[in-house]
């Protein structure tokens, strides 16, 4: 039913009580047609039926709601309420509002302007209110306090984040909510704090984390994770040999992403990708690299069709560029295209700016490794010269001609299929 559009369904999950759910309805409809938000008419009526028949059934526990909490039959009967106001029904009415807030984050990029400044501004204050208003019980739930953490970890508050991830994993109870995931960004978070702060101790920590985590279980998710905290080490080694050997690691666990999803049938195009890249930057040479760019390709191709996802989108442009430097010829004939094309998968993708920040992200590391590497300068300022392509394009949401993303040898990045795109609840890229 929600899929189908249905703003908001309630369904009793066993068999009740005649006279407790007559009750509940008429409590619920009541609350309803007077223009009560949707939690605040369930809590009404459960409430109603526990104090009437709570020693000889337990119907009123039985009504299961899913859809928008804040969804009115007449939005004219409260017309001027103050919605930020009301208190909560339901802990479910948290995680909306902080699905909600970190979804909004994604219309923030990393240009240090004073829009994104306020944006910034504007949705931190958002969260404090959002937490000043939790009831205290809500707060100490697993799941309550790890949707804090990914908010503000998507807000760049990496600190702030994982004190809610280590709320979250110390919670109590069989049903506290937390879960391996909790873990899992737990680390993350820390390995983006450290390269945030310079702080190699900090990602070395959370390396040593996620490796216990992969002794429990060799994921996907925690290979790439482990690649990403490589990635990042790197960046803040400060001698050559420190920062190789952690290109090498991270090369080293994107390839066992690479091949584990292979033998699982769940090839991953960003893993393959992110090792071709940074075996290209230390120089080694591939015999099957070729074979590896094209299988990366026809994954992501596959998969945009139904999943219209930016890592898919973004593989074939990103294959171009390793392919390139795998040939050596990276060169400035070549600036114009590529700009081109990740500028058509902008604009048909309707980016926000924190994936068009996600896809120079990848550009940027690719520079400075190569140029901390010693790697040849004129592919070093043919990369700067694509930044400095992009960097004007940015905000560009609109075109004139229609093109399909991915193409199969150019340059794309995020989703958009027909028309506006949906924004979605994307995980990001490690």
């Amino acid at each position: 039913l929600i899929e189908m559009g249905v703003r908001a369904v309630v369904a009793a999950g066993w068999v009740v009580d005649d006279d407790a759910a007559n009750e509940f309805a008429k409590a619920f409809y009541t609350a309803m047609l007077d223009g009560a938000t949707f939690g605040n008419a369930l809590q009404n009526a459960r409430r109603e039926t526990w104090n009437r028949f709570r020693d000889s059934n337990n119907t009123w526990g039985a009504y299961q709601a899913y859809g928008d909490p804040d969804f009115r039959l007449n939005t004219d009967v409260t017309a001027g309420e103050k919605v930020d106001d009301r208190p909560y029904a339901s802990a479910e009415e948290v995680l909306y509002d902080l699905v909600s807030i970190q979804m909004k984050s994604q219309d923030i990029s990393n240009a240090e302007t004073k829009e994104m400044e306020q944006m910034k501004a504007s949705l931190l204050q958002e969260l404090a209110d959002l937490n000043k208003k939790c009831p205290a019980a809500w707060l100490a739930q697993g799941a309550v306090s790890s949707r804090f953490a990914r908010a503000y970890g998507e807000l760049g508050e990496f600190a702030i984040a994982i004190e809610y991830y280590q709320k979250a994993l110390s919670a109590d109870g069989e049903d506290s909510g937390a879960n391996f995931s909790a873990a899992e960004q737990l680390a993350n978070f820390q390995a983006r704090l450290g390269e945030k702060q310079n702080d190699p101790d900090l990602i070395r920590t959370a390396i040593k984390h996620l490796k216990y985590l992969k002794d429990f279980g060799k994921t996907l998710e925690r290979l790439a994770l482990l690649g990403s905290a490589y990635k990042r080490l790197a960046q803040v080694e400060a001698d050559r040999e420190g920062m190789t050997a952690a290109l090498k690691q991270s090369a080293a666990y994107y390839k066992e992403a690479a091949e584990t999803g292979v033998q699982r049938g769940q090839l991953d195009s960003y893993h393959g990708l992110n090792w071709i890249t940074l075996e290209a930057l230390l120089g080694n040479t591939l015999p099957d690299a070729e074979s590896w760019l094209a299988r990366c390709e026809a994954v992501a191709v596959e998969r945009y069709a139904t999943s219209h996802n930016l890592w898919d989108a973004v593989a074939s442009p990103d294959a171009d560029i390793v392919r390139r430097l795998l040939r050596g010829d990276l060169k400035a004939e070549a600036v114009a295209f590529i700009v081109a094309g990740y500028r058509e998968v902008f604009v048909t993708a309707q980016a926000t700016p924190r994936e068009q920040d996600s896809v120079v992200g990848q550009l940027n590391f690719i520079q400075t490794m190569l140029a901390r590497l010693g790697g040849d300068k004129a592919t070093v300022d043919t990369i700067e010269a694509i930044l400095r392509g992009l960097a004007g394009e940015k905000e560009e949401k609109t075109s004139t001609t229609a093109v399909e993303v991915p193409r199969s040898k150019s340059k794309g990045e995020p989703e958009g299929k027909n028309g506006p795109k949906k924004r979605t609840q994307q995980k990001p890229k490690q």
